[in-house]
């Protein structure tokens, strides 16, 4: 998986090219399809620790195009079936949450979704067991982050 940064960037830099592309947009999403293929492919939890390092990292990106695609591999990666959510659920929520006052809100849009998913796969024990983390991560969202999104909406 050393590749994988190089990969996923790539694949992330190729999509956006193509969005601005009048004519590609079945090309589009098909390149798509196959991103979200290599992501929901990966089968072992090196590779799970992988991604979910470099999409949360892109989260960081400038470029919104970026941001928007990121989620929406996060949210691939969210229902990975060979993804144990149990042990990288925590990891997961302070990326998505952090992504929750984003200016654009597409990218808020698909970070719900990819949280919505990534909670749902918990069981029942495992959402009672997870609060107290669930409330962390809550708390270290920074404070500018929450400042930021209520100057981003409207009255």
């Amino acid at each position: 998986y050393e590749h994988l940064d190089t990969v996923i960037s790539a694949i992330i830099g190729g999509l956006c090219e193509m969005e601005g592309d009048s004519e590609g947009g079945e090309e589009l999403a098909k390149e798509l399809e196959h991103a979200q293929l290599i992501v929901s492919s990966i089968a072992e939890d090196d590779g799970h620790e992988t991604i979910l390092e470099i999409l949360s990292e892109m989260f960081a990106e400038e470029d919104v195009q970026k941001r928007r695609y990121c989620a929406l591999l996060f949210a691939t990666f969210c229902t990975n079936e060979y993804l144990a959510i149990e042990d990288h659920v925590v990891a997961i929520w302070k990326a998505l949450l952090g992504r929750f006052s984003d200016p654009d809100k597409e990218v808020v849009k698909t970070c719900w979704g990819a949280f919505n998913a990534a909670t749902k796969r918990l069981s029942s024990e495992d959402m009672v067991r997870l609060v107290p983390d669930l409330r962390t991560c809550v708390g270290e969202i920074p404070f500018i982050l929450i400042l930021n999104r209520h100057t981003h909406t409207s009255p």
